[in-house]
């Protein structure tokens, strides 16, 4: 899912301008068992655009967890490649409910899903990505993420979002958090 509008104000302030956001299927459950909660998703998204317009540039990671896990249905006895497909189903459900709240509350985003479903959410194409990769110099993707990271020295930064207000002290180099670096 990637971000853009709410005219970004000049980032000098903040100590992280180009942020990739991880948040589990468990945090969109808020205080439920199971599911999505509309309020903890609007929250987020608030916090989101926060950091959007403080200048910030986010793309957000969305999990599936709290509707579908793969690795639990192919331990059930469930064909691996179909539990992963339900998985990455339960991820495309989780992103558009983010999607969602970030455009009620009057920001763009966009989901993306290697799994083809066009009238829902754009393609991820990984040959088109790579491109967008180089031609951006991006410096994070995919499954290697932590070693790109480390090999290129950037830090990961791990916090609770849900404490109000968690993700506008972070990227300024506020608030409670744990960086992990060289």
């Amino acid at each position: 899912m990637s971000l853009a509008q709410a005219t970004p104000e000049p980032a000098a302030a903040l100590k992280y301008k180009r942020v990739l956001l991880k948040i589990s299927g468990e945090a969109l459950m808020g205080d439920g068992q199971y599911g999505i909660d509309t309020a903890t998703c609007e929250r987020f998204a608030q916090e989101v655009l926060e950091a959007r317009k403080a200048g910030a540039q986010i793309c957000l990671v969305i999990g599936g967890g709290n509707i579908f896990r793969g690795m639990a249905g192919a331990a059930k006895g469930m064909e691996r490649a179909s539990a992963d497909y339900m998985g990455m189903l339960a991820t495309v459900m989780n992103a558009l409910a983010m999607q969602n709240a970030i455009e009620s509350l009057g920001g763009y985003a966009r989901v993306l899903s290697a799994i083809p479903m066009v009238t829902v959410c754009e393609p991820y194409i990984r040959r088109r990505a790579m491109r967008q990769v180089l031609a951006r110099d991006l410096k994070v993707m995919d499954a290697s993420a932590i070693a790109l990271m480390r090999d290129n020295a950037i830090p990961i930064v791990v916090f609770s979002i849900h404490k109000r207000g968690a993700l506008a002290d972070v990227i300024s180099g506020r608030g409670i958090s744990t960086t992990i670096s060289d």
